[in-house]
């Protein structure tokens, strides 16, 4: 590999890892994203006060999903409509949507580690640090606006809500953009670190 110029190997030890990693959690990625359940559950009851949570899973519904079962506390009252007390509503998002910036940001841990120019330990404790955060700004985010925008489909209200547009943003690969802002963020800081 030292015939190799530095970018291609660092190219080639991104590759190695990204594909290690997505074989690791592919193959436990339900387990995974159960073991998050609790705190994407407590998230999400902070995120959407207007909603009872009756159930938060992982399932699977021709892919593996994160799923969540909810009621209305009280009537949504909107210009053109009403969402009545009560409304029972399920969201979803793939596992893949929480696995994604998880397999980005540990391929970026290992691509240097291979390399042997990282101190491992710190820079495994800020690509979970990173990880959680991007898992945070995402799954609970996503589940939320999918709730708002059942609830405007029953009773349309004036506007999207911010949840929606956060939701339509991370869709439409922002959770991918943020993945890799942290896993540029992880490896300046531990590459820094290990000179």
């Amino acid at each position: 590999m030292r015939s190799l110029s530095a970018p291609s190997r660092f190219a080639l030890a991104l590759t190695a890892g990204g594909a290690l990693w997505l074989s690791l959690l592919s193959a436990t990625g339900n387990a995974v994203a159960a073991a998050l359940l609790p705190a994407l559950r407590a998230e999400l009851a902070l995120l959407t006060p207007q909603y009872r949570l009756i159930d938060l899973r992982v399932a699977h519904r021709g892919e593996d999903v994160i799923e969540v079962d909810v009621a209305t506390r009280r009537e949504l009252l909107y210009p053109n409509g009403a969402v009545p007390s009560g409304t029972v509503m399920t969201a979803s998002t793939l596992v893949g949507h929480l696995l994604q910036p998880v397999i980005l940001l540990l391929s970026a841990l290992t691509a240097p580690a291979l390399l042997g120019r990282l101190r491992l330990s710190l820079a495994l404790a800020l690509t979970l640090l990173a990880a959680m955060l991007v898992i945070a700004a995402d799954v609970p985010f996503v589940l939320a606006g999918a709730l708002d925008d059942l609830t405007h489909a029953i009773g349309p209200a004036p506007a999207p809500s911010p949840l929606v547009a956060w939701m339509n943003f991370l869709n439409g690969g922002g959770r991918l953009a943020l993945a890799a802002a942290a896993a540029v963020a992880v490896s300046a800081v531990s590459w820094k670190a290990a000179r």
